[in-house]
Formats: C-alpha cells, sequence, structure tokens
C-alpha cells in the first residue's frame, strides 16, 4: 500500500481537502465518515465535505455499503446504514473563512481578504 499524508499536516481547508480522508472542522483532521464510493459500513455516515451531502449510507450486502441518494433495490439490500447527512450550502457564514467557497451565506455579508492567512465575511455598510 501508499502512505497518505496526515491530515494534520495540511494547514489551510483547501488543501485539507485534497487530502484523501481529510476534513475541516477549524483545522484539518481525519473524517470520521465516509464519501461516496467508499465502504461504509464501519462509519455508517456519510461525509458532507467529501461528496455526501444529502446521502444515506445504504448497505448492497454483507460486504458493502456507499453514500448514495437514494437506493432502487436492484441488487442492493438497500437498509439505512445511520441517518442522511445534512446538506450544506456551499457558501461560509459571518466569521467564517470564505476562501473555498467565494461566497457568503449571510445577506450583507462579502467574501474578503484580510492577509494572506485568513479571507473571511465582512460585512458591508453603506454611509449615508
Amino acid at each position: 500500500g501508499t502512505c497518505m499524508t496526515a491530515c494534520w499536516m495540511f494547514p489551510t481547508k483547501p488543501a485539507c481537502l485534497t487530502g484523501g480522508r481529510c476534513a475541516w472542522h477549524g483545522k484539518c483532521t481525519a473524517d470520521p465518515c465516509s464519501a461516496p464510493g467508499e465502504d461504509c459500513r464501519s462509519t455508517r455516515c456519510c461525509s458532507d465535505q467529501r461528496g455526501g451531502g444529502g446521502m444515506t449510507c445504504y448497505k448492497q450486502d454483507e460486504y458493502f455499503a456507499t453514500c448514495a441518494k437514494s437506493c432502487d433495490g436492484k441488487g442492493w439490500d438497500c437498509s439505512a446504514l445511520g441517518n442522511r447527512t445534512k446538506t450544506q450550502p456551499n457558501c461560509a457564514w459571518a466569521g467564517e473563512d470564505c476562501a473555498s467557497q467565494g461566497l457568503c451565506c449571510n445577506q450583507g455579508f462579502v467574501c474578503a481578504k484580510k492577509d494572506e492567512y485568513f479571507t473571511g465575511c465582512l460585512e458591508i455598510f453603506e454611509q449615508t
């Protein structure tokens, strides 16, 4: 097998999300959930950060289960292993890093670069 870089080695969210089974939760950590196409029998959850938003871990048989939006039963057991993962908006909230999305969820906020380390959602004010 090939060794993978440890998640804690990725200093930014964009780098973290290219690190295999890593997820960003304020820092880069090992993702406890599975991505679509991965076997989710042991995790019983789907990773919203790695493409599994809005998906459920469905059992195919005793040897495999994966994340999908639905299960049609054709060759699958279709038992749900865990709950459906919430779909995350493709935007950042006030105070969050918005470098990867470039968009803020809050009305009246813009994604602005502070410095080389942080790009965040800032409220805009109109002068009267």
